[in-house]
Protein backbone atom coordinates (compact mmCIF):
# COMPACT_ATOMS: atom_id res chain seq x y z
CA UNK A 1 0.00 0.00 0.00
CA UNK A 2 2.82 2.43 0.84
CA UNK A 3 5.01 1.69 -2.19
CA UNK A 4 2.33 1.11 -4.81
CA UNK A 5 3.48 -2.44 -5.47
CA UNK A 6 1.25 -5.36 -6.34
CA UNK A 7 1.60 -8.85 -4.92
CA UNK A 8 0.45 -11.91 -6.87
CA UNK A 9 -0.03 -14.94 -4.66
CA UNK A 10 -0.76 -18.30 -6.29
CA UNK A 11 -2.26 -21.11 -4.26
CA UNK A 12 -4.38 -24.23 -4.63
CA UNK A 13 -5.44 -23.97 -0.98
CA UNK A 14 -8.65 -21.97 -0.27
CA UNK A 15 -7.47 -21.51 3.33
CA UNK A 16 -4.64 -19.30 2.01
CA UNK A 17 -7.17 -16.97 0.42
CA UNK A 18 -9.15 -16.72 3.67
CA UNK A 19 -5.97 -16.02 5.65
CA UNK A 20 -4.96 -13.17 3.33
CA UNK A 21 -8.38 -11.57 3.47
CA UNK A 22 -8.46 -11.84 7.27
CA UNK A 23 -5.00 -10.26 7.58
CA UNK A 24 -6.03 -7.38 5.31
CA UNK A 25 -9.17 -6.71 7.32
CA UNK A 26 -7.15 -6.62 10.52
CA UNK A 27 -4.90 -3.95 8.95
CA UNK A 28 -7.98 -2.09 7.71
CA UNK A 29 -6.86 -2.56 4.10
CA UNK A 30 -9.05 -3.28 1.09
CA UNK A 31 -9.68 -6.98 0.36
CA UNK A 32 -7.44 -8.72 -2.14
CA UNK A 33 -8.82 -9.35 -5.61
CA UNK A 34 -9.41 -13.07 -5.96
CA UNK A 35 -9.20 -14.86 -9.30
CA UNK A 36 -10.59 -18.39 -9.08
CA UNK A 37 -9.20 -20.33 -12.03
CA UNK A 38 -11.88 -22.97 -11.68
CA UNK A 39 -14.48 -20.26 -12.26
CA UNK A 40 -12.50 -18.73 -15.12
CA UNK A 41 -12.28 -22.11 -16.84
CA UNK A 42 -15.98 -22.74 -16.14
CA UNK A 43 -15.24 -25.88 -14.17
CA UNK A 44 -17.81 -27.32 -11.84
CA UNK A 45 -15.36 -27.44 -8.94
CA UNK A 46 -11.75 -26.89 -8.06
CA UNK A 47 -9.30 -29.69 -8.75
CA UNK A 48 -9.28 -32.42 -6.14
CA UNK A 49 -6.29 -33.28 -4.02
CA UNK A 50 -5.88 -36.45 -6.10
CA UNK A 51 -5.70 -34.46 -9.33
CA UNK A 52 -3.26 -31.96 -7.82
CA UNK A 53 -0.95 -34.66 -6.47
CA UNK A 54 2.39 -34.94 -8.23
CA UNK A 55 2.69 -37.99 -10.47
CA UNK A 56 4.47 -40.91 -8.93
CA UNK A 57 8.16 -41.08 -9.69
CA UNK A 58 8.79 -44.33 -11.56
CA UNK A 59 10.99 -46.85 -9.82
CA UNK A 60 14.54 -46.89 -11.13
CA UNK A 61 15.69 -50.51 -11.28
CA UNK A 62 18.97 -51.29 -9.57
CA UNK A 63 21.85 -52.45 -11.79
CA UNK A 64 22.57 -55.60 -9.78
CA UNK A 65 22.84 -58.61 -12.06
CA UNK A 66 23.14 -56.55 -15.24
CA UNK A 67 26.12 -55.60 -17.34
CA UNK A 68 26.20 -52.12 -18.90
CA UNK A 69 24.52 -53.14 -22.15
CA UNK A 70 21.70 -54.98 -20.41
CA UNK A 71 21.20 -52.16 -17.90
CA UNK A 72 21.04 -49.57 -20.66
CA UNK A 73 18.40 -51.64 -22.42
CA UNK A 74 16.46 -52.03 -19.17
CA UNK A 75 16.50 -48.26 -18.67
CA UNK A 76 15.62 -47.69 -22.35
CA UNK A 77 18.51 -45.26 -22.66
CA UNK A 78 18.31 -43.39 -25.98
CA UNK A 79 21.17 -43.81 -28.41
CA UNK A 80 23.93 -41.23 -28.25
CA UNK A 81 23.04 -38.20 -30.38
CA UNK A 82 26.35 -36.48 -31.18
CA UNK A 83 24.62 -33.60 -32.99
CA UNK A 84 22.32 -32.77 -30.10
CA UNK A 85 23.17 -30.25 -27.37
CA UNK A 86 25.73 -31.80 -25.03
CA UNK A 87 23.46 -31.18 -22.03
CA UNK A 88 20.87 -33.62 -23.38
CA UNK A 89 23.18 -36.64 -23.22
CA UNK A 90 22.01 -39.40 -20.88
CA UNK A 91 24.56 -39.96 -18.13
CA UNK A 92 24.58 -43.66 -18.96
CA UNK A 93 26.85 -42.79 -21.89
CA UNK A 94 29.34 -41.16 -19.51
CA UNK A 95 29.06 -43.62 -16.62
CA UNK A 96 28.39 -47.04 -18.06
CA UNK A 97 31.53 -48.22 -16.23
CA UNK A 98 30.06 -47.31 -12.80
CA UNK A 99 26.44 -48.42 -12.78
CA UNK A 100 26.07 -47.96 -9.03
CA UNK A 101 26.90 -44.26 -9.30
CA UNK A 102 24.66 -43.98 -12.35
CA UNK A 103 21.79 -45.50 -10.36
CA UNK A 104 22.23 -42.91 -7.60
CA UNK A 105 22.18 -40.12 -10.17
CA UNK A 106 19.00 -41.46 -11.74
CA UNK A 107 17.25 -41.87 -8.40
CA UNK A 108 18.37 -38.34 -7.57
CA UNK A 109 16.53 -37.03 -10.63
CA UNK A 110 19.53 -36.19 -12.84
CA UNK A 111 19.46 -38.55 -15.84
CA UNK A 112 21.10 -36.07 -18.23
CA UNK A 113 24.27 -33.99 -18.11
CA UNK A 114 22.23 -30.78 -18.16
CA UNK A 115 20.13 -31.87 -15.19
CA UNK A 116 23.29 -32.81 -13.30
CA UNK A 117 24.80 -29.39 -14.00
CA UNK A 118 21.64 -27.72 -12.73
CA UNK A 119 20.79 -29.92 -9.75
CA UNK A 120 23.95 -31.85 -8.91
CA UNK A 121 24.91 -29.62 -6.01
CA UNK A 122 21.65 -30.60 -4.31
CA UNK A 123 22.68 -34.25 -4.49
CA UNK A 124 26.04 -33.39 -2.94
CA UNK A 125 24.36 -31.45 -0.15
CA UNK A 126 22.04 -34.39 0.49
CA UNK A 127 24.96 -36.83 0.63
CA UNK A 128 23.72 -38.80 -2.37
CA UNK A 129 26.91 -37.96 -4.26
CA UNK A 130 30.26 -37.32 -2.63
CA UNK A 131 32.27 -34.19 -3.43
CA UNK A 132 35.02 -36.21 -5.15
CA UNK A 133 32.42 -38.01 -7.24
CA UNK A 134 30.84 -34.70 -8.24
CA UNK A 135 34.22 -33.47 -9.46
CA UNK A 136 34.60 -36.57 -11.62
CA UNK A 137 31.08 -36.18 -13.04
CA UNK A 138 31.87 -32.57 -13.94
CA UNK A 139 35.15 -33.61 -15.53
CA UNK A 140 33.53 -36.31 -17.63
CA UNK A 141 30.98 -33.75 -18.78
CA UNK A 142 33.87 -31.56 -19.97
CA UNK A 143 35.38 -34.55 -21.77
CA UNK A 144 32.09 -35.12 -23.57
CA UNK A 145 31.90 -31.51 -24.73
CA UNK A 146 35.49 -31.61 -26.01
CA UNK A 147 34.81 -34.94 -27.72
CA UNK A 148 31.83 -33.48 -29.60
CA UNK A 149 33.86 -30.46 -30.76
CA UNK A 150 36.46 -32.59 -32.51
CA UNK A 151 34.21 -35.52 -33.53
CA UNK A 152 32.03 -33.17 -35.57
CA UNK A 153 34.98 -31.92 -37.65
CA UNK A 154 34.59 -33.08 -41.24
CA UNK A 155 31.24 -34.73 -40.68
CA UNK A 156 28.75 -31.92 -41.20
CA UNK A 157 25.40 -31.60 -39.49
CA UNK A 158 22.63 -33.91 -40.74
CA UNK A 159 20.26 -32.28 -43.20
CA UNK A 160 16.50 -32.17 -42.56
CA UNK A 161 13.48 -31.29 -44.67
CA UNK A 162 13.35 -27.92 -42.93
CA UNK A 163 16.90 -27.22 -44.09
CA UNK A 164 15.89 -27.89 -47.68
CA UNK A 165 12.95 -25.51 -47.35
CA UNK A 166 15.14 -22.79 -45.84
CA UNK A 167 17.66 -23.11 -48.65
CA UNK A 168 15.12 -21.51 -51.04
CA UNK A 169 16.71 -23.54 -53.85
CA UNK A 170 13.77 -25.90 -54.36
CA UNK A 171 10.29 -25.25 -55.69
CA UNK A 172 7.23 -26.87 -54.12
CA UNK A 173 7.22 -29.46 -56.90
CA UNK A 174 10.89 -30.29 -56.41
CA UNK A 175 10.71 -30.56 -52.64
CA UNK A 176 9.10 -34.07 -52.47
CA UNK A 177 11.69 -35.75 -54.73
CA UNK A 178 14.44 -33.87 -52.87
CA UNK A 179 13.14 -35.18 -49.54
CA UNK A 180 13.04 -38.71 -50.95
CA UNK A 181 16.64 -38.32 -52.08
CA UNK A 182 17.57 -36.95 -48.67
CA UNK A 183 16.02 -39.99 -46.98
CA UNK A 184 18.03 -42.29 -49.23
CA UNK A 185 21.15 -40.35 -48.20
CA UNK A 186 20.39 -40.77 -44.50
CA UNK A 187 20.54 -37.02 -44.01
CA UNK A 188 24.21 -36.95 -45.04
CA UNK A 189 24.81 -33.70 -46.92
CA UNK A 190 27.78 -34.97 -48.94
CA UNK A 191 25.91 -38.04 -50.18
CA UNK A 192 22.81 -35.95 -50.83
CA UNK A 193 24.65 -33.35 -52.90
CA UNK A 194 26.51 -36.06 -54.85
CA UNK A 195 23.14 -37.52 -55.80
CA UNK A 196 21.81 -34.05 -56.65
CA UNK A 197 24.75 -33.38 -58.96
CA UNK A 198 24.12 -36.74 -60.64
CA UNK A 199 20.61 -35.62 -61.58
CA UNK A 200 18.74 -37.02 -58.62
CA UNK A 201 16.28 -34.11 -58.72
CA UNK A 202 14.84 -33.85 -62.21
CA UNK A 203 14.91 -30.43 -63.88
CA UNK A 204 16.91 -28.81 -61.08
CA UNK A 205 19.19 -26.42 -62.95
CA UNK A 206 22.86 -25.83 -62.23
CA UNK A 207 22.25 -22.47 -60.58
CA UNK A 208 19.87 -23.99 -58.04
CA UNK A 209 22.31 -26.81 -57.37
CA UNK A 210 25.00 -24.25 -56.58
CA UNK A 211 22.58 -22.32 -54.36
CA UNK A 212 21.77 -25.50 -52.45
CA UNK A 213 25.46 -26.39 -52.14
CA UNK A 214 26.36 -22.92 -50.84
CA UNK A 215 23.53 -22.99 -48.30
CA UNK A 216 24.59 -26.36 -46.92
CA UNK A 217 28.18 -25.15 -46.64
CA UNK A 218 27.16 -21.95 -44.81
CA UNK A 219 24.98 -23.87 -42.38
CA UNK A 220 27.70 -26.38 -41.49
CA UNK A 221 26.15 -29.38 -43.24
CA UNK A 222 29.10 -29.73 -45.58
CA UNK A 223 32.51 -29.72 -43.93
CA UNK A 224 35.51 -30.24 -46.27
CA UNK A 225 37.92 -30.89 -43.39
CA UNK A 226 39.29 -34.38 -42.78
CA UNK A 227 37.46 -36.48 -40.21
CA UNK A 228 39.57 -36.97 -37.09
CA UNK A 229 40.59 -40.51 -36.22
CA UNK A 230 40.03 -41.93 -32.71
CA UNK A 231 43.61 -41.37 -31.55
CA UNK A 232 43.50 -37.80 -32.82
CA UNK A 233 40.28 -37.22 -30.91
CA UNK A 234 41.83 -38.63 -27.74
CA UNK A 235 44.87 -36.37 -28.13
CA UNK A 236 42.65 -33.32 -28.66
CA UNK A 237 40.55 -34.03 -25.60
CA UNK A 238 43.59 -34.63 -23.41
CA UNK A 239 45.01 -31.34 -24.65
CA UNK A 240 41.99 -29.16 -23.94
CA UNK A 241 40.38 -30.66 -20.83
CA UNK A 242 42.09 -29.70 -17.59
CA UNK A 243 41.28 -32.73 -15.43
CA UNK A 244 43.65 -31.61 -12.63
CA UNK A 245 44.21 -35.19 -11.58
CA UNK A 246 40.46 -35.85 -11.22
CA UNK A 247 40.56 -38.15 -14.25
CA UNK A 248 43.58 -40.15 -15.38
CA UNK A 249 44.69 -40.04 -19.03
CA UNK A 250 43.79 -43.72 -19.30
CA UNK A 251 40.27 -42.99 -18.05
CA UNK A 252 39.86 -40.14 -20.53
CA UNK A 253 41.08 -42.35 -23.37
CA UNK A 254 38.68 -45.13 -22.40
CA UNK A 255 35.74 -42.74 -22.26
CA UNK A 256 36.56 -41.07 -25.58
CA UNK A 257 36.87 -44.40 -27.41
CA UNK A 258 33.63 -45.55 -25.84
CA UNK A 259 31.90 -42.37 -27.02
CA UNK A 260 33.39 -42.77 -30.48
CA UNK A 261 31.90 -46.27 -30.75
CA UNK A 262 28.53 -45.08 -29.49
CA UNK A 263 28.50 -42.18 -31.96
CA UNK A 264 29.24 -44.54 -34.82
CA UNK A 265 26.28 -46.72 -33.82
CA UNK A 266 23.81 -43.85 -33.53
Amino acid sequence: AETGRQVFYLSSNPADVAAWQRALRQRQLPPAHEVDLAVQRKLGAAASATVLAAPAIPDIPAPAGHDATAYGALLKVPALQPWADENTVHLFHLWRDDLELLHRLLVGGTPTLGQWRQLGRNLVAAGTVQTAEAARIDARGQVYGAFLDVWRIGRGKPVTRDDLVRSEALSEKMLPPACALLAQSGGDAARFMAAVRDGGIARLNQGKKETLQAFLERQGHLDPRDIRQPDQIVAHVLGVVATDGVLTPAEVRRLVLQLHTAAAES
